[in-house]
């Protein structure tokens, strides 16, 4: 938190260890507050939390490293930087924690949650698998 300045410290919240049973709330909490998931991770596959915030309408803020970029389109479903770019990753939080960017934030993660549940929902998975077993069976 050292260098993170006096007036924006109070917006942020480092949390280790969350139930599952809350995430849905913490993600809401977050995305109601004007706050973001941010990841910086080093490598990733397809992360099930990034999937979970968006549908929660919790902007979401990664490194783009392994699977994120199938997930994430910067500034369409969400914000990438690349791994190690402090400046990078401090911007893309900076412009989607701004209050006067709000209508930005609004389209992102509208955006998001379209895209999940078009790809992660049940319905979609199922469509997905049936698919799939019909290719398999009817071979």
């Amino acid at each position: 938190l050292g260098s993170i300045s006096e007036d924006r410290r109070r917006h942020f919240r480092f949390v280790r260890s969350v139930p599952y049973r809350d995430m849905p709330g913490l993600y809401s909490l977050a995305a109601r507050s004007g706050g973001c998931l941010v990841s910086t991770s080093r490598y990733e596959s397809s992360p099930m939390t990034f999937i979970e915030a968006m549908a929660c309408l919790c902007p979401v803020v990664s490194t783009d490293v392994g699977g994120v970029g199938e997930l994430i389109s910067d500034h369409v479903t969400g914000r990438l930087y690349a791994a190690g770019d402090l400046d990078g990753g401090v911007q893309a939080i900076l412009e989607t924690i701004e209050p006067s960017r709000g209508w930005a934030r609004q389209e992102l993660t509208r955006s998001a949650r379209a895209a999940v549940e078009e790809r992660h929902a049940m319905a979609a998975v199922a469509r997905k698998y049936r698919g799939l077993l019909e290719r398999v069976v009817g071979s």
